[in-house]
């Protein structure tokens, strides 16, 4: 499993302005620049990480961040911390703050099953006011089975939400609250996808095409469709 999947999942969004294509792709340590300048624009100093934690993560475990980029601008990113079932049941608890959580990040060392902490979705709404949370959840699903295929499970889930749009976004993608802002996905009872694909109330249709032995999804939505909500 290598660092890229920049060829198995590229999103077009069709508009007035032509064709934006946005490429996801794993954090590498040349982006690391970009994503916490995103950062500083949409979260308060207590919830920011370091160029120093950040790198010293994507070393322990590269598959934490997904990334997506237009071009060379960063759009938006999604991040998984792999973490143990302790790590997991403080958090339920509430013991834990976020800051500390990229402390407690696991390589994916064996085979067998592993909890998940889901640590940020961020868009750059400034810059790409119409891209959807639910795109990278969409990226974030397609990870998780990637990784299933490896013999790598996560079974579980938890996430928690500073802001109202936060809790807004992890019910539509199928979070139960269990807490004051704590959110559960369970995989094992509920699935990898947090986007039902039977679902009517998506926004885009998906069509499927072949890249040599990978495969690349495109998204298209209309203008008419487009709205600003995380």
């Amino acid at each position: 499993m290598d660092g890229h999947i920049r060829k198995n999942n590229i999103t077009r969004i069709h508009s007035h302005r032509g064709e934006r294509v946005f490429v996801p792709q794993y954090l590498q340590p040349d982006h690391v620049e970009k994503l916490l300048n995103l950062d500083s624009k949409v979260y308060p100093l207590e919830y920011q990480s370091d160029v120093k934690a950040t790198l010293e993560r994507i070393e322990l475990n590269s598959f934490t961040d997904i990334l997506v980029l237009h071009q060379e601008h960063l759009v938006g990113y999604i991040s998984l911390y792999p973490i143990d079932s302790s790590v997991y049941g403080e958090i339920k608890r509430g013991l834990i703050h976020d800051r500390n959580l990229e402390h407690k990040v696991i390589p994916f060392d064996h085979v067998g099953t592993y909890c998940g902490y889901l640590s940020s979705i961020v868009i750059d709404k400034q810059q790409f006011p119409y891209y959807k949370g639910e795109f990278l959840f969409f990226h974030l699903q397609d990870h998780l089975k990637r990784l299933r295929k490896r013999g790598v499970f996560v079974d579980r889930i938890i996430a928690y939400a500073v802001s109202q749009a936060g809790k807004n976004i992890l019910t539509k993608m199928r979070f139960k609250e269990c807490g004051d802002g704590i959110f559960i996905f369970s995989c094992s009872q509920q699935g990898y996808d947090f986007i039902l694909r039977q679902c009517r109330t998506l926004l885009w249709v998906c069509r499927f095409t072949t890249i040599g032995s990978d495969i690349s999804e495109t998204i298209y939505i209309s203008r008419s469709e487009w709205d600003t909500d995380t």
